[in-house]
């Protein structure tokens, strides 16, 4: 199975609920995606509540590939994806920007998990020019690659954390500098069958996400119970009462009067 290529002259894309696994190509093994259209026109790809694995890239971006667009990916898995190269990078995602282009990412309750590559096995962003202007946004991403997880690979790209990411490593300690970010910390994957990147009830990740302008759903459809959590699958394990009570759920308390005004 070869790699989908999409380079397009509309405004924006989206790629909603898909499963990308065991693809090949060059560049982007999933998926390799560019535009056509500058400034305010840039073409935007919005990808949501997919899975991303297995996926094989020879030169760069095990996942996904991109060039002069604008980004946005949310609610997504990407496990076991990697480039063969033995000077290629980014085991998961490549941003590409060229000169005189200004492109904008946002990473947005991701789960990164083992994937590799000859240099960076998470995310890297490229700036082809002076003038180039690459920004990636990250909140309340959960990076699990065993090492180099966000990288630079040519100009000054800006990575821009929103606060509540976690990372394995203290490679990102000068990105992750946001409201709960988590550096050189293990994010407790429940590894069970079918559910490897769930979160242990004890995970770090828990209720230590940022709520505001996170996702209501999580990638399986679950509501984001509490506070959000870090990662693409919300624990549904509410941690204390408060926690059950701020999810919105119908609470039937016996007996009925209670004669204590105080919930701890």
């Amino acid at each position: 199975i070869w790699s989908y290529l999409l380079w397009s002259s509309h405004n924006r894309v989206i790629v909603d609920n898909c499963y990308f696994e065991s693809n090949k190509a060059e560049f982007g093994g999933a998926m390799n995606v560019g535009g056509d259209t500058e400034g305010a026109d840039l073409t935007e790809i919005v990808v949501s509540n997919s899975t991303f694995t297995l996926n094989e890239a020879e030169q760069q971006g095990g996942a996904i590939n991109t060039s002069d667009i604008n980004f946005h990916i949310e609610n997504s898995l990407f496990s076991f994806n990697f480039t063969t190269n033995s000077e290629s990078l980014a085991g998961s995602i490549s941003f590409n920007t060229g000169d005189s282009i200004s492109t904008t990412a946002t990473l947005l309750n991701n789960t990164f998990a083992n994937n590799s590559s000859t240099l960076f096995n998470g995310v890297t962003a490229w700036e082809g020019g002076p003038e180039a202007n690459s920004q990636v946004n990250i909140q309340n991403n959960i990076f699990a690659n065993l090492g180099m997880n966000i990288g630079i690979e040519d100009g000054e790209p800006t990575f821009n954390s929103l606060g509540g990411n976690l990372s394995d490593d203290d490679g990102a300690t000068a990105i992750l500098i946001g409201t709960n970010d988590l550096n050189d910390t293990n994010p407790l994957f429940l590894e069970e069958d079918e559910k490897e990147y769930y979160l242990q009830d004890e995970s770090p990740a828990v209720n230590a996400g940022i709520t505001e302008g996170s996702p209501e759903f999580d990638i399986e459809g679950n509501p984001r119970v509490g506070f959000t959590d870090m990662g693409a699958f919300e624990n549904q394990n509410p941690s204390s009462l408060k926690d059950f009570l701020s999810s919105n759920t119908t609470l039937d308390v016996s007996p009925n009067p209670l004669y204590s005004n105080e919930l701890t």
